[in-house]
């Protein structure tokens, strides 16, 4: 049954529907303690002899599957668990085909991207202990094949789950289906592991963004995800799309909306299944591992992730905060002023202006700063892309920005508090080894030197820019520094025009 058309009664009645408190007994409505979250391992120590395993004897000869593999954290969780645990049994990666292209073509390219180096230099059949398998989220069963499901449930000890959308506009039924819907489709196929010991949740530390200070438990929902989970399957898109607004609440999206969903439901729905869920704030570059500055995707503590899976919870499911903390906050007025700087120090070749980053909460001075320093350039290139019989882009991709920053604006006006005591005493019960292998203290990070880093990354890995023409890029920009405040319009669009004819 699908609704086509419904009353503004009809949409309210729906939505009151899906947000009445949850009836049935495992969805208790109450968060849960602190207190009773375990977190130590019946393997962390040898009995009574004080010594640390250590992660790389954890993960030996045990099987590990990843899901969201071509993600970043997916990707770079892949080449920490080869390169700091060589003796980890076999890793599958799912995967789905892409544009006709079967999962072992897209397994290879990711295996031959700048992130696995090191590993191609030292360990040149590192690819043998990896599996691609193919499955999609959407799919019942995660689409896998009965001879792949029969070995995954026979080999795995950990499993990951990374695969979501991240997407903050996603239209409500895609973000259920993939969210909510798919880790539970995930937690299924656990249930049927009989060697399972850890399932690594991937979340979001902003699932509770409603809230000033987070802690590490899981919080019960207005929502019930099973309600909404039989919704979809009969609601008619557009009725959906209507009741979103009022289903979402104080949350600002569907992504966010939709992890705290899936929290939930998996601590309740899966309460035998050892799960762990960590929550990483905003995921940018690597610092250090596996080299400084390593990011592909413009999207914005692969250790910690490792490091977790290694531990056994006792009671209720342990939540780790993946966060910097208070001891080493990174502040707006910090991007703001570091940012420009190393772009203009380390520029790019398709750079036309002077790189400049300013802040504000005046939504007036914002739209007209976007007025007349973006969507007017835009517009008259657009004209002149015109005249010149080529294709009109540039006012689509400046309202493109705009609607990034715009969707952006709830989290870069608010602050939070992250608690994140588990993992600190998670760091205390690694060896002494790990404690380095594995570093997760993001109080040593400098962040003046990181977002450096994160500039040249930028450029070197996401924009696939060579440093050869470095000097030519630092020319320009010493053009636009010259050019005084009354022409830099005028300059602006030749340097458009020169690079474009």
């Amino acid at each position: 049954m699908h609704f086509k058309y419904a009353s503004n009664l009809e949409i309210r009645l729906l939505a009151f529907t899906l947000n009445r408190p949850a009836s049935l007994q495992n969805f208790s409505p109450a968060p849960i303690p602190q207190s009773s979250v375990g977190m130590h391992s019946q393997s962390d120590t040898q009995a009574g002899s004080g010594s640390f395993q250590s992660i790389g004897e954890f993960y030996a000869g045990k099987d590990v599957f990843i899901t969201g593999i071509t993600g970043f954290i997916g990707k770079v969780l892949l080449e920490k668990l080869l390169w700091a645990c060589p003796l980890v049994g076999r890793v599958y990666a799912m995967m789905r085909p892409k544009r006709g292209r079967p999962v072992e073509e897209r397994l290879e390219e990711l295996l031959d991207s700048a992130l696995f180096d090191r590993l191609r230099r030292d360990r040149p059949d590192f690819r043998d202990q990896i599996r691609p398998v193919q499955g999609d989220m959407f799919e019942p069963g995660l689409g896998l094949a009965p001879e792949a499901i029969e070995e995954l449930q026979e080999r795995v000890s950990i499993v990951f789950h990374s695969a979501a959308t991240v997407r903050f506009d996603e239209h409500l039924k895609i973000a259920v289906q993939m969210n909510l819907d798919g880790p539970r489709k995930v937690a299924e196929l656990c249930e049927g592991m009989r060697k399972l010991e850890a399932l690594v949740h991937v979340s979001t530390a902003y699932a509770n963004c409603e809230r000033k200070v987070v802690d590490e438990i899981v919080y019960a929902p207005d929502v019930h995800p099973q309600k909404l989970l039989d919704a979809i399957e009969w609601m008619d898109d557009g009725v959906l799309e209507q009741v979103t607004p009022k289903l979402l609440g104080q949350k600002p999206n569907t992504y966010t909306f939709t992890k705290q969903l899936a929290e939930f439901y998996l601590v309740n729905k899966f309460p035998n299944l050892p799960l762990i869920i960590v929550r990483p704030s905003i995921v940018g570059a690597s610092w250090e591992d596996p080299f400084p500055g390593w990011v592909d995707n413009f999207n914005g503590p692969t250790g910690l992730f490792a490091a977790v899976g290694k531990f056994k919870p006792q009671g209720r499911q342990p939540v780790y905060h993946a966060v910097i903390g208070p001891a080493n906050r990174l502040t707006w007025a910090d991007i703001e002023t570091l940012t420009p700087k190393n772009f203009v120090a380390h520029p790019t070749q398709s750079a036309i202006r002077l790189p400049k980053a300013v802040f504000t909460t005046n939504t007036l001075w914002y739209q007209a700063n976007w007025l007349f320093n973006h969507q007017l350039p835009a517009f008259l290139l657009d004209l002149w892309m015109y005249a010149s019989g080529r294709k009109a882009v540039f006012v689509r991709v400046s309202n493109r920005i705009n609607k990034s920053i715009r969707t952006l604006e709830y989290f870069t006006h608010r602050e939070w508090m992250f608690n994140n005591a588990n993992v600190m005493h998670a760091m205390e019960c690694m060896s002494p080894s790990d404690r380095v292998e594995f570093d997760c203290d993001a109080s040593k990070l400098d962040w003046h030197e990181y977002l450096e880093r994160y500039c040249i990354g930028v450029k070197r890995y996401a924009l696939k820019e060579s440093d050869e023409d470095v000097g030519t890029a630092r020319a320009r920009i010493r053009k636009f520094q010259r050019c005084p405040a009354s022409s830099e319009f005028a300059f602006r669009f030749n340097s458009y025009c020169s690079k474009y004819k």
